[in-house]
């Protein structure tokens, strides 16, 4: 199954020499995908959003067991899944269609982080931090640093290390590369770890507005956590209905408009700048709905994706009737990702990556995905 997709920009920014900005030599979007399979595939895509070429994707291999979330920022990805792990990879963007990264680094966390399954897994706005959430109910922020953790990897190695033949210690290990390399790699160690829900946490992210240091959390436990992370304190809490099952904010330029996604049919839409954050609801899909997104810049236009294998368009100013209801998957439809106003890629547990085209000529395009050895 897919459990995640998510959208690289065009062009992203990668360190060059002298700690130099440039950019990467490719004009095309890229999308991530994890699977139930433990891997993350990266494949470049055309403006259209199907697949630019047939070559072998780019595998990250960092997980023992099904992938459920991704995330990426920058040239730095990072997933998270059944394992209890986390893992961290620096990407070379010069190297779309390899298969390894010479540059690849691989560290899931261990001890000292999380305890159950991570399902969700975002970055802060500004990409030097991102946060995750898991069935343990604990919400943890991680430095998303690639050079720091490719350190710690090094110096885990080294301490307490065996001496070499001549009886003088081990060298200490040079490089990101050769630290990369280590069979087991130190732990990712939580900056703060953020404590309250009673039951499994869904999502969480890091608002998008404000001064950036709030960031928002959803759980099975039937709330919604505002939290102040720098102080760990749990500035808002608000009860719901039903589990939340994903949370969308708003992109366009100062909106605070927050979407949820419930275990059930039902998106509501707040506005945490109010005294009374509620707004609408939408209904009409069939099942849980996994996913919501909003349409890029818009301020008006989201996306929702269900278990009943189906991808809606909607208009906030009309919550009754959605402005499309499209068929996309012959199983529940787990995430969504927009590549433009137009195009619409999801995941799903029908073991595939579809395209949806809207417009007049509304069109649904299956995109081939190598298979998986686990589905649900």
């Amino acid at each position: 199954a897919i459990g995640a997709t998510k959208f690289l920009p065009k062009a992203f920014q990668v360190k060059g020499k002298g700690g130099r900005k440039a950019r990467a030599n490719n004009a095309l979007p890229f999308l991530a995908s994890a699977s139930y399979d433990g891997l993350v595939r990266i494949r470049p895509l055309r403006e259209d959003g199907a697949y630019a070429s047939d070559a072998a994707p780019l595998i990250a291999a960092g997980h023992k067991a099904a992938v459920k979330a991704v995330a990426v920022s920058g040239s730095t990805l990072v997933s998270a899944g059944r394992d209890h792990g986390v893992a961290l990879y620096e990407l070379d963007p010069t190297k779309p269609h390899a298969r390894s990264t010479s540059k690849g680094v691989v560290l899931p966390s261990a001890t000292g982080a999380h305890d159950d399954t991570v399902e969700s897994v975002a970055f802060h706005p500004l990409g030097m931090t991102f946060i995750t959430g898991a069935w343990d109910g604990k919400v943890q922020v991680y430095n998303a640093s690639i050079a720091a953790a490719v350190e710690a990897a090094a110096s885990s190695a080294t301490a307490g290390g065996d001496d070499d033949d001549d009886g003088r210690p081990a060298k200490r290990a040079k490089s990101g590369k050769a630290a990369a390399s280590l069979a087991d790699p130190a732990p990712l160690s939580p900056l703060i770890t953020l404590e309250g829900h009673t039951g499994a946490v869904t999502t969480a992210l890091f608002e998008n507005f404000g001064d950036g240091t709030n960031a928002l959390s959803a759980s099975w436990d039937h709330s919604l956590r505002v939290w102040d992370v720098p102080s760990g304190a749990n500035a808002t809490i608000i009860a719901t209905e039903t589990a939340v099952l994903d949370i969308g904010l708003c992109s366009a330029p100062s909106s605070s408009a927050t979407l949820t996604a419930h275990a059930g049919p039902v998106v509501r839409l707040w506005d945490f700048r109010t005294q009374d954050p509620a707004s609408a609801k939408f209904k009409g899909h069939g099942g849980f709905v996994p996913a919501v997104a909003w349409m890029p810049g818009s301020a008006v236009h989201f996306a929702t994706a269900a278990h009943d294998g189906k991808v809606r368009v909607w208009d906030i100013r009309s919550p009754s009737i959605p402005l499309y209801s499209v068929a996309v998957h012959s199983d529940k439809v787990f995430s969504l990702a927009w590549l433009s106003e137009t195009v619409i890629l999801t995941g799903s547990a029908d073991c595939t990556v579809s395209r949806v085209v809207l417009g007049d000529g509304l069109s649904v395009q299956p995109m081939a995905v190598a298979s998986n050895i686990d589905s649900e």
